[in-house]
């Protein structure tokens, strides 16, 4: 494995499904202009667990020719739109996968090995939406997907794509599906490509589940709620974390790492000791890194606040200062 640098954006679309003779509509209009795009031809090869624990938790890993590796992770959604942040790694070859885009999605991996689960042909035709002064708005991508299994075509499918640019908004997306699917397509279901790729086995539930218990739940019912809640925090704000883009990931880790902790203490009389001892040792030494993680970052919105109140010719210094506990975080 290798490391390269890393951007990231967040991506914001709707996805529908193209029947048959689907023919893309006049898209212009009302305040739009639709310019074509040039047509691709994109190979993409999808890593994950023999399992499929990445898709599984709504996360993907893949390389495209050309364009490097990426990983999205859910950001959450509006039930119209499929949000994910997306952090895209620099990397030519398919058989090296990156070491900090591996290490973005550990929690969800842990220590199953990653491997090729599936090859995607695809051509793609895009139009460009802006308003009447050449703003972006969004992106309309009409994808024809094969689904490979070596040379073979296995299956095929068609997709369509209602990608927001930063200056367009939700009323955008809602009349660009809007003219789609009066034109015959959709209905919205914003399914992954891989999802539909693999099929069942890839939309099945993630290893770990939260469960719903009644009034009546047994104390073990009830211990597994607790674990449970407090994992899937943990895994959702791992990749934050290790990111180091947003503090509230490092508190939502804490706060998860907490209560693991507390509900040991708590059912410590059901838990089977040795396994209950070596999880509290691991999350201990966890706390331990999130704690000097929030630390720092006190630190820092500490000394960002005294900026203000500093003379013009120490603020270059202070600048330096921060740069260099950043970069050290």
């Amino acid at each position: 494995m290798s490391g390269s640098p890393a951007t990231s954006n967040l991506e914001r679309e709707a996805k529908l499904q193209a029947p048959a003779g689907f023919r893309l509509p006049e898209l212009g209009g009302d305040g739009l202009v639709a310019s074509d795009r040039e047509r691709k031809r994109l190979v993409t090869v999808y890593v994950d667990t023999p399992d499929l624990r990445i898709v599984r938790w709504g996360c993907s890993l893949r390389h495209r020719q050309g364009e490097g590796w990426t990983v999205k992770l859910p950001s959450g959604g509006n039930g119209s739109q499929l949000v994910r942040t997306e952090v895209n790694f620099e990397g030519e070859d398919a058989r090296k996968l990156p070491t900090a885009a591996a290490d973005l999605l550990r929690a969800y991996v842990r220590d199953a090995e990653l491997g090729p689960v599936a090859r995607l042909r695809t051509i793609r035709r895009g139009v460009e939406i802006t308003d009447e002064g050449g703003t972006p708005l969004a992106v309309v991508t009409d994808d024809e997907v094969s689904v490979m299994d070596g040379r073979r075509v296995a299956s095929r499918f068609r997709e369509l794509e209602v990608e927001l640019e930063p200056a367009g908004d939700a009323n955008v997306a809602d009349e660009l599906v809007r003219r789609l699917e009066d034109a015959g397509a959709g209905p919205v279901d914003n399914v992954p490509k891989l999802v539909r790729a693999l099929g069942p086995r890839a939309a099945s539930p993630p290893d770990v589940q939260v469960p719903e218990v009644t009034e009546e739940a047994s104390v073990i019912q009830v211990v597994r709620l607790e674990l449970a809640t407090s994992v899937v925090r943990l895994f959702h704000h791992d990749p934050g974390v290790r990111r180091g883009d947003d503090p509230e990931d490092v508190h939502q880790a804490r706060v998860a790492t907490r209560r693991l902790r507390s509900a040991l203490r708590t059912f410590r009389d059901v838990l089977e000791p040795s396994w209950a001892a070596s999880l509290r040792d691991a999350l201990r030494w966890l706390a331990d890194d999130l704690g000097a993680v929030r630390d720092a970052e006190v630190l820092l919105d500490r000394i960002r606040s005294r900026e203000p109140l500093l003379p013009e010719r120490d603020r270059q210094s202070l600048k330096d200062l921060l740069e260099t506990l950043e970069d050290t975080r």
